[in-house]
């Protein structure tokens, strides 16, 4: 996250003080630069935004909308659809202010209503007074209306977990093909149009609707490819614009799913090595297929009908956990063990790259299924039995 606060710092901070164009700011170029600021302007289908109050008591000057689209940006006057939005207004005089800058943190999906009060406090004010934050939710997402979904239970348990020969790609093929058979049953008149080209001019009917000539924009992981498709298509209306964790343009999201899951099971062979090398720790193993193989028995005692936790930990000479109360258990801490000096090195040619998960110490490892059964276990009181799980490393 301070890296995000920073890009934004630098490329904002720029027109607050009055300095050159951003990066990824566009000059006056296009097709559309000789156009008069009506026709910039020009109804294109969208409604009105009526802004009201959010009622968000951590942040009372919010405010929220809706903005009706069209379906169908080439029939612009068709069915419509609903934008939520929220807004965080610039607080300085008029002369220092620098217009909306539209929020995106990616996903594809994820929404985007957290972002105006959130980015804007780690700001310095005299930057983050002079923006009107703008977030949304995209077409068919959280708020926006209509919000599609396809098989509300898709992502319930039991899920198939992946095992070569197991069968399990069979399955997972089969939920896949009812989850797209639900999606057409219900919502064949939308799919067509929940692409990222009508994400984009979504973003500029609130452009249009909030009567600028030009917005800014944030966008991280999709946000990037969002932003991007936004920049081909209105170059001209583009003032200053901040990519974050860029996605490249030359494959599509299913082939980057691909190869994040590769560098996934990269860092999962990692883990399993550096764990080998503590066994006088954590007693999984001395090589990393005993270690995988201990994590298969853990898996395996989370599906019904199969060997129970508590016998697998017994096996494993695991902690049991606690049955009530607020109780962490731990495995030892490596820091205080001969075996800290197995480290989890980067990968060869990777970034070193440091972030804090919520709940997570820094130069932790996040492995809830492994570490919540091999003894790293919190439970809080509350609704249910909550489970954060924690690896030191």
């Amino acid at each position: 996250m301070r890296k995000v606060i920073a890009l934004i710092a630098a490329a904002t901070a720029v027109a607050a003080l009055g300095g050159a164009s951003a990066v990824g700011a566009e000059p006056d170029s296009g097709p559309e630069a000789g156009l008069d600021a009506a026709a910039v302007l020009a109804d294109t289908g969208q409604g009105k935004l009526v802004w009201e109050s959010c009622h968000d008591e951590a942040t009372p000057a919010l405010e929220c909308a809706m903005l009706d689209v069209p379906v169908d940006y080439s029939d612009p006057h068709g069915r419509k659809i609903r934008i939520k939005l929220d807004r965080l207004p610039a607080t300085a005089p008029k002369e220092k202010r620098q217009g909306p800058i539209l929020l995106n943190p990616g996903g594809p999906g994820i929404s985007g209503l957290w972002m105006p009060a959130s980015i804007s406090a780690k700001l310095p004010a005299d930057v983050a007074s002079t923006y009107d934050w703008i977030g949304f939710d995209p077409r068919g997402t959280n708020g926006s209306e209509p919000h599609v979904v396809c098989d509300p239970h898709y992502f319930d348990g039991e899920r198939p977990d992946y095992q070569v020969g197991q069968g399990t790609a069979k399955a997972w093929l089969k939920k896949a093909a009812g989850y797209a058979s639900d999606c057409a049953a219900d919502w064949s008149w939308l799919l067509p149009h929940m692409t990222t080209v009508d994400s984009a001019r979504d973003m500029d009917s609130i452009r249009r609707a909030l009567g600028e000539p030009k917005i800014n924009f944030y966008g991280g992981s999709w946000g990037t490819s969002l932003g991007s498709t936004y920049g081909q298509l209105f170059p001209s209306r583009v003032r200053r614009m901040v990519l974050d964790s860029i996605v490249g343009p030359t494959i599509s999201w299913y082939e980057h799913n691909k190869l994040q899951d590769k560098e996934h099971q990269r860092r999962f062979e990692a883990f399993t090595a550096w764990t080998a090398k503590a066994d006088d720790v954590y007693h999984l193993g001395t090589d990393p297929a005993a270690v995988r193989k201990a994590y298969d028995q853990v898996e395996a005692a989370d599906r019904p009908g199969r060997v129970r936790g508590h016998l697998l930990r017994r096996r494993l000479q695991l902690p049991a956990l606690a049955p009530d109360g607020h109780r962490a258990l731990r495995l030892p801490e490596p820091a205080r063990h001969p075996a800290a000096r197995h480290r989890l090195q980067p990968l060869r040619g990777a970034r070193r790259r440091r972030r804090r998960l919520p709940g997570v110490q820094r130069g932790a490892v996040h492995r809830e299924r492994l570490a919540a059964r091999l003894g790293v276990l919190e439970e809080g009181p509350g609704q249910g039995r909550r489970r954060r799980a924690v690896l030191h490393l």
